[in-house]
This record gives C-alpha cells, structure tokens and sequence, in this order.
C-alpha cells in the first residue's frame, strides 16, 4: 500500500527517461531495469493553507501528481535518473491571483554507483525549483538544518546539489576516501531579507594506513567555502582543517578512535576579512558491543565560525524481537554561552497489527555564524484495519533557537490518516492535519486540513 504524505499536499512526482540510460549499460544486464508509472490525484482544504498572518482564509486546492520512473542495475553498479514535477490550481478566499493551475516544483536527479572488490566509487547531482508558499514548512530540508525554514514569503527557491566520492584500499593496508559536494540556494521574487542566497563547495579527504586488522593510523583533511549575498553584500565564510588519529579496536569488541585536528574558519565581506578562529580540537569515540546491541561514548571539542563548540555524550542500542531502541544523552558547551543538555531516541516497534515509531533528536548547529540548537520529535502509530485498509497517526514537533536567545522558532503538526487499497492498482488516502507555527519574531499562526487523493502506481520491467 502506498504511503501518502498529508498536509500541504507537495506533489512528488518521478518521471525517468529510459532512453537517456547508456545503451552499454542497460545491455550488460536486461532483467535488472526496473520502473514505474505513477499517477495520483487529490483535493485538499484548507482554512489558512498560507499560514498567512495579515488574511487568513479557506482554500480548495486539486493536486495532481505523475511520475515515470526507471532504475538500472547490474551486479557491481547502478544509475537512476528521475524527474519530479508537482501541479497544483487554488481557489478560495485564502488564493491569490497567481494560484490557478500551475507547476509549484520540479525537480532532476541524476545518481550512479559502482562496487569493486576493492573500492566504490558514487556521483548524485539534483536541481530542485519549489514555490515558497508550497514548501514543507519544518526545519530540515534535504536532511541539513535550515533556520529560515519558518519564513514564509513569495517567490520560489531554486536549489542544485552535486556530490561526488570514490574509496579505494577498502580491503587492503592503505586505503583514501574523498568526496566533494557543491550546492546552490537562489530565492527569485522575494522580499523578505532573511531568504539569502548562498552557495557552498566542500572537499573531505581521509587516508587510513592498516597496521593489522585490528590497528590503523588516519589522516584528514578538509576545506569548505560558503558565499552568502544579502542586499549585494558578498560574505564568504571558509573552513580548513587537518587531522591525525587512530582506529583500534580489541578482541572483546572495544572500537576506539581519536583524532586531533587543527581548525581554522574565516569570515569576509566583500573581500574584506571580519572574524577569524582557529585553534586545536580533538573527536573521541569509543564502542563496546553488546549482546543485544552496544554501550558507546562520544567527546569532541571543535572550532567554527561561531567558536569553540565542546560536546560529550553516551550513547545504547538495544536489539529487541519485534524492533529495536536506541538513545542518547548528552552536554554541549557553545563559546560565550550556557551549557544545554541534548538527548536523542530512535524506536521502532512491529505489533501483531501495525507499527510504532518515535524519534528524538537535538544538535547544534551553524549558521551564518550563528550556533543553534535544534530539536526534533517525531511520533508514529499504525493499525491494520483489514488486509486492505490501515489507520496511522503521527505527531511532529521541531524548534530552532540560538544559544544565545531564550526565545525559538517551533512547528508542531497533528495529523490522521485512513488508507485502502480500492482494487488491486488503485489506493485512496484520506486524512486530516492541523499545524501550529509558533515564530520568535512574528504572531503565531495555525492551520487545519481536510485531505484526499487516489493514486495507481504501475510497475514494470525489461
């Protein structure tokens, strides 16, 4: 049964073209491409879908999702390219001129992997366009934090990924690891200061000398280089650092590794340098495996463009019959603030009629030279109603706040959601969701939705 995601309904579509696939490489084995044809259509209501402040009102919004998407895959590789693409038609009090039927998001993605006996070798690039108004509102985009999140405004965001890596010695006495990633952020039409533009290269590269199997001596290093243009002011902030440590781990299954390593970040703007840190840190990690799981413990102190952030924590992981648990507990000292406690919790649970999930996660963070410290919950229930239908609730919650405020931007979301399979193609998806945005600098504001779509996906193969 396909899983539908309720709230503003962002209509993900995977559209793959066959055609662009190597012909070398769809010969080498016919049986392993794979595709499927995607097709979803849905209504939405919704009494502030804008979240708007100034003139909330309700709204009925058809979304209607396609997608052809195709994977090719043989022994030792694999490529997928996919392409996404999101249509949406608004009307109501709280629609907008501009909200008749139209493309909100689209996206490309590019991914090929390659195994060795003895290295690996990856490469993704992706370009992404999404209207703001239609963008998930929450704290993480992509899987990295980002503080603007709770912004809304007009306009859209564009955003390029690419990131590259090949390992190589991974069975043998020397081996190197490096990997690259650029990304892109451009806001077009908006008018908000906060949604600046940025731009980020990194390169990350580890050589590992295996003494024996159970002994190895390591070195990093690194650079990371950030342009951020606000108002036609250029600020560039770059990051260098190396490092030398040790992998060990003992015949009762102790794992260690420390490394201590020399950091160095700069700010400029336009040219002009406005903050440098460096200094000495260290990253300490040490594993015991367990019967049902392991007991770990982790210190690192590190210097970026924000100061010195020192953090220490213990971590457990236990393997259960039916799921399986893991938690932490934890200090972080960020330079020229208070001490915070962090905690972490993953949980999943398979019951004789559904599954349970629930996660915890606070970190810090950097941004534009501001340290963070970000939480995250999740908690999930599902019940098999029969052996076509199901019935899931979720709660979400996430908040962001500078260590050096008391006050945080925090998103909480409640939804239900029924889904039955209505014949052996065809799923509908019906629920409802309410969310609350409470912004540190702005009034508060809530939304309630009323959802339903029925979808087919149509698999194939060659």
């Amino acid at each position: 049964m396909k899983i539908a995601r309720p709230g503003p309904l962002l209509l993900l579509a995977t559209l793959t073209l066959t055609t662009a696939l190597p012909a070398g490489l769809l010969a080498q084995e016919a049986t392993g491409i794979r595709g499927t044809l995607s097709v979803t259509q849905g209504l939405e209501w919704s009494d502030n879908r804008r979240l708007d402040i100034v003139s909330p009102g309700s709204t009925l919004t058809s979304v209607t999702r396609l997608g052809f998407g195709a994977i090719s895959e043989t022994r030792t590789q694999q490529l997928n390219f996919n392409v996404d693409g999101s249509i949406e038609g608004s009307f109501g009090d709280g629609a907008t001129d501009q909200e008749d039927f139209r493309i909100v998001s689209d996206s490309i993605r590019l991914g090929y992997s390659r195994s060795g006996a003895n290295s690996r070798l990856s490469f993704d690039a992706s370009t992404t366009t999404r209207e703001i108004d239609d963008d998930v509102i929450g704290f993480f985009v992509n899987g990295e934090f980002d503080p603007n999140a709770l912004v809304l405004d007009g306009g859209e965001v564009e955003r390029t990924r690419l990131s590259a890596r090949i390992e190589t010695g991974l069975e043998g006495p020397f081996g190197l690891d490096v990997s690259a990633r650029s990304s892109t952020r451009d806001y077009v039409d908006t008018t908000d200061p906060e949604l600046v533009d940025q731009e980020t290269v990194s390169l990350d590269a580890t050589a590992r000398f295996r003494i024996r199997p159970s002994l190895a001596l390591r070195a990093r290093a690194g650079m990371s280089e950030t342009d951020e243009t606000e108002l036609g002011v250029v600020q560039t902030t770059s990051r260098r650092y190396l490092g030398f440590g040790v992998e060990a781990e003992s015949a009762g299954g102790l794992a260690f590794t420390g490394d201590l390593i020399l950091d160095k970040s700069q700010t400029d703007q336009d040219g002009v340098e406005v903050s440098d840190d460096d200094g000495v840190g260290f990253e300490v990690t040490l594993e015991q495996a367990r019967p049902n799981g392991s007991v770990g413990f982790e210190v690192t102190s590190r210097v970026d463009n924000s100061g010195r952030r020192s953090s220490a924590r213990v971590l457990r992981s236990i393997d259960m019959p039916t799921g399986a648990l893991s938690f932490s507990l934890g200090l972080v000292d960020q330079e020229n603030a208070d001490i915070e406690f962090t905690s972490s919790l993953a949980y999943a649970r398979e019951t004789p009629a559904g599954r349970v999930t629930a996660n915890l996660q606070q970190s810090p963070s950097t941004d534009a030279g501001e340290a963070f410290l970000n939480t995250s919950f999740s908690l999930g229930l599902t019940r098999e109603l029969s052996q076509i239908s199901e019935l899931g609730a979720s709660i979400e919650y996430g908040s962001a706040r500078a260590f050096t405020e008391d006050d945080a931007d925090r998103r909480a979301t409640f939804g239900v959601t029924y889904q039955r399979e209505l014949t052996r193609d065809w799923d509908l998806t019906a629920g409802l969701e309410h969310t609350r945005v409470d912004d540190a600098d702005d009034e508060d504001r809530s939304s309630n939705t009323v959802f339903i779509n029925i979808g087919r996906d149509f698999d194939f193969g060659f």
